[in-house]
């Protein structure tokens, strides 16, 4: 029944004769057509027909125009290896498609609408999306680009490989972002920049982008520079870049004040730079080799801030005036401060183990908790380490608060009375006292296995002598009279009669 619509179509059943019968005209047939190809495992190619209801390959010609819907008919829908153009475009249930890797120039052009439509997963819409490589995708008129500047979801990688990776909507002006974007690329690079545009003026479509609550990852030298003040509710990842070259580090830069509610993690050598303050109540995370710069202050009023948690803690670098940790925050890893930094929540150095480096004041406030973990002699590697360095006009360290100690890989069994460390260093001086030890008395572990005496010796923190501790009055005494009990028990049993043979 197909082939004969399709050869009856082309034999010229829709050629519309004028009444002078002077020309003749091809009039466009619009087809319906929807992808029903099934993937689980393997992207299924656009130009295959047998994947497609009608069988044939939706490409707009001369005598047909096409309306294409692809539904969610597994993990991967259609992938498109060449040009392609296209009426109308219905994405439905989370469905979703990509370019062949390598099939630069697959584009696609959708004359009129893009339409997504969620999945609804347990009340939750879960949408769909499109990879785009090295090729540019035209959508028209998107309904995900709403008023107001909202975008509104749908998962967008682009991604260059050997060119330009373009993602083009008609009144694309991205201010609030609520779906998955990630972006591999960056025109500086010899290979191309990863864009999203709107298609008529082709101005950039996050030049407004100030607010996240969906999901922005940037990648592999990616530049994306915000105009203002920004928020994220949502999450922001910049990780590894394939270049070895500072110039080309996939960066965020915010033009303005930061205040982040969700997460931002930095990864590789993915950095934030912030031209005003950050205000963070959610969670920090940055790895080795990665670095954020913020002109002013960054306070910690909730949630977690954590350095880099393995390899060599010069890799990283976080910079700021001054960072405030307020009460119940915690705040650990490895890594370098280029900052004063204010303790007020819970301080734990090292990654088991580790050390932070800090080149500028170190204030305890009298809420904070200095948790070290001692797993062996060597700083950095087997036991935590703060180090200090006075910057100009600084005034060193001040404790307060309390000093937590613990062990580390069972190395309660080996230490010795004579081993010592330096949990803290400065180059000025000390000042104030932990609130749980002053100098010169010892401090019980708080796994409980003995006590070190904790020595403020003028520009360090230093834990010696350890001790097993001695069993208490109240021990020995229920000792004693176990004792006691287990030998009237032999006495008694010597002096009873014996039964039997």
């Amino acid at each position: 029944m197909l082939t004969f619509i399709s050869r009856a179509l082309r034999q010229g059943l829709f050629i519309v004769v004028t009444a002078a019968c002077t020309s003749t005209l091809m009039a466009q047939t619009v087809v319906p057509i929807t992808w029903v190809g099934f993937s689980n495992s393997e992207s299924r190619p656009w130009s295959s027909s047998e994947f497609w209801d009608p069988q044939v390959v939706p490409n707009n010609d001369a005598l047909f125009i096409y309306d294409v819907t692809i539904d969610n008919n597994g993990n991967l829908g259609p992938s498109l290896e060449s040009a392609v153009t296209i009426s109308n475009l219905n994405v439905l249930n989370g469905a979703g498609f990509s370019a062949n890797t390598g099939a630069t120039g697959a584009n696609l052009t959708v004359l009129g609408s893009t339409t997504l439509t969620p999945e609804i997963i347990n009340t939750i819409p879960v949408y769909g999306g499109m990879e785009i490589r090295d090729s540019t995708y035209t959508l028209g008129n998107f309904n995900a680009m709403a008023g107001g500047g909202v975008f509104n979801g749908g998962y967008f990688r682009i991604e260059r490989g050997g060119g330009d990776a373009i993602l083009e909507f008609k009144n694309a002006d991205i201010v609030e972002n609520r779906a998955s974007i990630s972006l591999s690329g960056h025109a500086a690079s010899p290979f191309g920049n990863a864009i999203i545009r709107d298609q008529d003026t082709l101005e950039d479509g996050l030049r407004n982008f100030a607010i996240n609550a969906g999901g922005v990852e940037l990648s592999d030298g990616h530049h994306l520079t915000t105009p203002g003040n920004f928020t994220n509710s949502g999450s922001i990842t910049i990780y590894d870049t394939a270049f070895d070259n500072n110039t080309i580090r996939s960066t965020m830069t915010i033009n303005g004040d930061l205040a982040n509610t969700g997460s931002v993690a930095l990864v590789g050598k993915g950095q934030m730079i912030v031209t005003g303050n950050v205000t963070n109540t959610g969670v920090f995370t940055f790895a080795e080799n990665s670095k954020l710069a913020v002109n002013g202050s960054f306070t910690q009023e909730s949630g977690s801030l954590s350095l880099g948690t393995s390899g060599d803690f010069e890799t990283f670098r976080m910079t700021a005036e001054r960072i405030d940790m307020a009460a119940g925050t915690t705040f650990g890893g490895r890594g370098t401060l280029l900052a004063d930094l204010v303790e007020g929540g819970i301080f734990a150095p090292g990654s088991s183990a580790g050390r932070i480096d800090i080149l500028g004041d170190l204030t305890f406030e009298s809420t904070s908790s200095f948790l070290i973990e001692i797993g062996g002699l060597t700083p950095d590697t087997e036991f935590d380490q703060v180090r200090q360095f006075t910057q100009l006009g600084g005034s060193g360290v001040t404790l307060g608060g309390i000093l937590d100690i613990s062990f580390l890989n069972g190395f309660q069994n080996s230490i010795s009375a004579s081993d010592a460390f330096a949990i803290l260093t400065s180059d000025q001086g000390l000042g104030g006292g932990f609130s749980n030890v002053t100098s010169g008395n010892r401090l019980l572990t708080s796994d409980g296995f003995g006590s070190f005496l904790v020595t403020y010796d003028g520009s360090q923190v230093v834990l010696s002598q350890f001790q097993i501790p001695e069993p208490s009055s109240a021990t020995l005494l229920l000792m004693s009279g176990a004792l006691v009990a287990l030998m009237m028990r032999r006495r008694r049993a010597a002096v009873l009669p014996r039964t039997g043979a």
